[in-house]
């Protein structure tokens, strides 16, 4: 079976179906969300296609400041979070902050962050892995930091998607991630999203800052 996995969609649904488009594509069949629904490109359209593609959502840390369950920083203004009504606050607040699958008899971890910070925790291509330990799982599937990676560590192959909408990598295209259960070979995808930050950046109510990283991805 081929499992598909996004991160990261900040408020831009129309790179979120980019993604989902992408991973149909390829023939994935069943598909999960990492979290950071929200932030940077205002309102909750990214909610109602995740809600439309029925896609399992876990807590990422940009939807746990849209809901209260921690305080924003410094800079909070740059995030924009949509203001929900409570039935969806309380339906966000519900959210799993980490995932444990079986699929095919192989063991999947799912968190937004790390093992070790689920929601905020930080993994990036050079992180050193051994820092959580020898592991049970097959797989350790991530977002978060908007670059995508695939890495093993022992008998743990650690996964991060990177971001669908807003890629820190170099590459201008969204990314996502596909396990294949039978084979074990687990690949980053990369997918067009011209169109989906132009049509971000056509709003009004982006924050400066959010417009300047926008804009760098559309040269």
């Amino acid at each position: 079976m081929k499992l598909g996995f996004l991160s990261d969609a900040h408020g831009n649904p129309a790179a979120l179906e980019a993604g989902l488009d992408a991973l149909a594509k390829r023939g994935v069949t069943k598909t999960w969300f990492l979290g950071d629904a929200f932030g940077y490109v205002p309102g909750d359209e990214v909610l109602r296609v995740l809600k439309k593609w029925e896609l399992p959502w876990i807590l990422g840390n940009h939807d746990a400041l849209t809901v209260g369950i921690c305080a924003p920083g410094e800079n909070a203004e740059i995030y924009n979070h949509p203001v929900l009504d409570e039935k969806i606050q309380d339906e966000l607040r519900s959210l799993p902050d980490q995932l444990h699958l079986d699929v095919d008899g192989r063991r999947f971890l799912l968190v937004h962050g790390s093992p070790a910070d689920p929601t905020f925790g930080y993994v990036y291509e050079d992180t050193n892995l051994k820092q959580f330990g020898a592991r049970d799982e097959d797989f350790v599937v991530m977002g978060h930091t908007h670059r995508p990676f695939v890495r093993p560590c022992g008998k743990t192959v650690y996964v991060n998607a990177g971001s669908c909408a807003m890629p820190r990598d170099g590459d201008l295209r969204g990314a996502a991630a596909v396990v294949e259960t039978r084979t074990m070979r687990a690949e980053i995808i990369r997918f067009e999203i011209g169109d989906a930050i132009r049509k971000a950046l056509s709003r009004g109510d982006l924050h400066p800052v959010v417009r300047k990283a926008l804009e760098r991805l559309v040269i």
